[in-house]
């Protein structure tokens, strides 16, 4: 996709190829360049403090530059993570009405390693969310509202699905599959008869019909209405808030062509907690609906059968966070959120949902 080298650690992100990288509008020339912090995950994040020597377009001087320098990177690359999340940035947060951190720069190579440059964002006056610690109501209304319009420039649009590197959430049948069936099985079933799983309700703590309801669901995502540019893992840990109080959504790997309810469903569960989560969730999915047909969309689906699909697409996050791994969440985020994903299932009758 591009000649600039991908970084293959961050001792190669110095000068020289930040000068590169930075130059697209117009020459900039760094200095030099000190690494700040590195946060590991399921990618890495390097801050970088840069001092200019040349910055026609007054670049800031905090950077963040993400790239696969962990031990399970190549899985990710399989997948496709990193290259969603610089195609993204290159191709989608201008135009999708996304409210997403500024991006310098965004490539890729054919192997599936990519690289971007994106803002700070508590330098910009954003706070991040914290999976740990439940949002308010109108924090979570504030995000639906990002999401709707996020979901109506692509409502059922053929253009989106015939992009390359847009796809399903989960391809049965591809390398996005690998981590919920390397998860599943008799992982699945250690972690739900243990710590974890003690979070969650009895009525939850079913592995076998957590799997089953999880690939029937990737069985209809090809063929499910509403379907939409999804950010495909809008939990609060991939949040913030700006300083005037709206919503936006970083960590763009997963960005899919699926039911809009995968991620509204997704995002109202994990930012809740379950007290409030009952109180408001109906208000707030009316609310969504009423953004969609705010946002272009002429026919928003009808709001029972969207009350359906809202609770059915917690398939994917409820089988994901109890089973994820510390090397991508510390185990307080993935505690917190099982716990309230497993009351979620209890109160959605969910396993009857899918007939599972």
């Amino acid at each position: 996709m591009t000649q600039l080298p991908i970084p293959t650690s961050p001792a190669d992100v110095d000068a020289a190829w930040l000068s590169r990288a930075l130059s697209a509008d117009s020459e900039v020339i760094v200095a030099d360049v000190v690494h700040e912090e590195i946060v590991r995950g399921a990618g890495t994040k390097l801050r970088v403090k840069v001092r200019y020597q040349s910055n026609p377009t007054g670049l800031p001087p905090l950077l963040w530059v993400k790239a696969g320098w962990e031990e399970h990177s190549p899985a990710m690359e399989r997948a496709g993570v990193y290259t969603r999340e610089a195609v993204f940035y290159r191709d989608f947060a201008l135009t999708s009405r996304a409210h997403a951190p500024r991006c310098f720069h965004a490539s890729w190579d054919d192997s599936g390693r990519s690289v971007v440059i994106l803002e700070d964002l508590i330098t910009r006056g954003a706070s991040l969310w914290d999976c740990r610690v439940p949002r308010s109501v109108a924090d979570v209304e504030s995000l639906l509202d990002t999401l709707a319009q996020l979901h109506a420039r692509w409502w059922e649009d053929d253009a989106l699905a015939a992009m390359a590197n847009i796809d399903v959430p989960v391809d049965a049948a591809g390398p996005t599959a690998e981590w919920p069936r390397v998860n599943g099985g008799e992982r699945l079933r250690s972690i739900i008869a243990g710590e974890r799983g003690a979070l969650m309700p009895a009525y939850a703590r079913d592995a076998g019909r957590i799997e089953q309801a999880f690939w029937t669901m990737v069985d209809g995502l090809g063929r499910s209405q509403g379907r939409c540019l999804l950010h495909g893992d809008p939990h609060p840990g991939n949040c913030f808030s700006d300083a005037d109080g709206s919503a936006g959504l970083y960590d763009w790997q997963t960005i899919a062509c699926g039911p809009w309810a995968y991620d509204v469903g997704y995002a109202v569960v994990t930012a809740l907690e379950p007290d409030q989560r009952r109180a408001s969730e109906r208000r707030l999915l009316e609310q969504y609906l009423d953004r969609l047909r705010l946002y272009g969309v002429a026919n928003p689906p009808a709001f029972e059968s969207a009350w359906d699909d809202y609770r059915r697409h917690i398939a994917y996050p409820l089988l994901i966070w109890p089973t994820n791994h510390v090397s991508h969440q510390s185990e307080d985020n993935i505690r917190a959120l099982t716990a309230r994903l497993g009351a979620a299932a209890a109160d959605f009758d969910f396993f009857a949902l899918w007939g599972a």
